[in-house]
């Protein structure tokens, strides 16, 4: 079961779901009759309104809004839709506060709804399911905030600023001609270094965080940075005192936890392969990274809540041998905490 799991691909974003419990609330259909307490609690403890009584709660059209009103508040909790087709509860105080919540019907009772909240049994679940995120073992490559930033628009509905044609010509016409390689050699003595400057258009930063060793050697240095070329051919780390101006290093990437990578080329054949990705298939570009993360780690599963993203992940089935799932589909094979 450990091998099968370590083959799963979760979309987190909504996977999440299947882990998390529904706040319930209070009843709807009972805020004049048995919940009521629970109901005059809720708004005590969520917004310190207290001194409500029964005859203080009024039910008006046709059942869609509830009023209160105390000596201090008075606030309306209103039904987006009819109570059959209802999905939302909006609440207005007279302070100005707003919220919503989530409503609907179970059992034949409209039931309102807060915040989900993490179910602790299922939390080793949720921690096995982030595990698979991890992109190669061993070596601590991660995407920065800056070419993040480059591709999607500062918007509170994250819409991604450039079409995935534009991406590929971005990076194939603009930024990849611009980045150049950098050779960085090191002193035999550790307290002498050529330290390069790092520069936007750079394709590969390292960092060692406190002391590292390279080649036996000690780098007393809290943070020693070089950068290479998106053409290095990855060697050894012992080549890395060879560096001299026109001889190429060789890198490779070793499990070392004071070394720390992220790689600003990587993030640029990253989106540069979820662009194609999206064009290929014809899928949303947001679809496309997560397929990217998929097949990069050669997941035979993915398992994804979001009809849309299983729509989109079904297109790359054939081509890629994955196959694709809903959670209820798979939750039932995962070990019980």
């Amino acid at each position: 079961m450990d091998i099968y799991l370590k083959k799963l691909y979760f979309d987190t974003d909504h996977i999440v779901d299947i882990f998390l419990k529904e706040d319930y609330l209070f009843s709807w259909d009972e805020i004049q009759g048995i919940d009521m307490g629970e109901f005059i609690k809720f708004l005590r403890n969520k917004y310190n309104i207290n001194g409500i009584k029964s005859e203080n709660i009024e039910e008006t059209d046709g059942g869609r809004t509830i009023n209160v009103s105390t000596n201090k508040n008075s606030l309306s909790l209103r039904l987006n839709n009819e109570k059959t087709k209802a999905s939302k509860a909006n609440l207005t105080i007279d302070d100005g506060r707003n919220d919503e919540f989530k409503v609907k019907i179970k059992n034949g009772t409209l039931n309102v709804y807060g915040e989900k909240f993490l179910d602790e049994s299922k939390k080793i679940k949720i921690e096995k399911a982030t595990e698979l995120w991890k992109r190669w073992s061993g070596e601590p490559i991660r995407i920065s905030p800056y070419l993040i930033g480059e591709f999607i628009a500062a918007s509170s509905r994250k819409r991604f600023h450039y079409s995935p044609d534009e991406v590929v010509n971005i990076i194939k016409d603009e930024i990849i001609p611009k980045c150049k390689i950098i050779y960085a050699k090191l002193s035999p003595d550790p307290k002498i270094l050529d330290m390069p400057i790092f520069e936007k258009y750079d394709l590969l930063r390292v960092d060692f965080e406190g002391k590292a060793t390279i080649s036996n050697r000690l780098i007393d240095r809290h943070q020693v940075s070089f950068m290479i070329s998106k053409d290095l051919k990855y060697g050894n780390w012992k080549d890395l005192d060879k560096w001299t101006k026109g001889i190429e290093p060789g890198l490779s990437f070793i499990n070392e936890p004071e070394i720390a990578i992220s790689s600003t080329y990587f993030e640029l054949e990253f989106f540069r392969k979820a662009s194609e990705f999206a064009l290929e298939f014809d899928i949303p570009f947001k679809d496309a990274i997560h397929l990217v993360y998929a097949t990069q780690e050669k997941v035979d599963i993915i398992v994804a809540s979001c009809e849309h993203f299983r729509n989109a992940a079904q297109k790359i089935e054939k081509k890629f041998g994955i196959e694709v799932y809903p959670p209820e589909q798979i939750l039932s094979q995962l070990p019980t905490p």
